[in-house]
């Protein structure tokens, strides 16, 4: 194996004559592959390995928060479809309540309807004798 560019330089310690050491590589870097070393000895900027580093060390609270994310939108579902039941009840309620009124004003004319008249008043205007149109 050759070594990386002259850019960029692995651990010292991990490279033989015949390539890189295995061993003596996981043994620097205990068990994790080495780290690519630029020369002013900053890491490699490569944002996918650093992706896949942030991921692998973080993997279980990745899948507690995507549970998390599920069990939270199913309860949003319940509230809102709860409110929606609601919403529907009140309208059934409203509109047999508006019936039940509308049936009772209709027994109350049908039984007494001269009652009705009286408290409605006359419709048309009663011309007075003293006065002329």
């Amino acid at each position: 194996m050759q070594p990386p560019s002259n850019m960029a330089l692995l651990i010292p310690a991990a490279w033989s004559s015949s390539g890189l050491d295995e061993a003596a590589g996981r043994r620097l870097c205990h068990g994790r592959e080495p780290k690519i070393m630029t020369i002013s000895g900053e890491e490699s900027q490569d944002w996918k390995e650093t992706l896949v580093d942030w991921v692998g060390a973080r993997w279980r609270w990745l899948i507690v928060a995507v549970v998390l994310l599920f069990a939270f939108n199913n309860l949003v579902g319940l509230v809102v479809g709860i409110t929606g039941l609601i919403a529907f009840a009140n309208s059934v309620v409203g509109r047999v309540l508006r019936a039940r009124n509308v049936v009772q004003q209709v027994q109350q004319i049908v039984t007494n309807p001269d009652d009705l008249r009286e408290e409605a008043g006359p419709k048309r205007p009663v011309s007075r004798p003293d006065h002329r149109p």
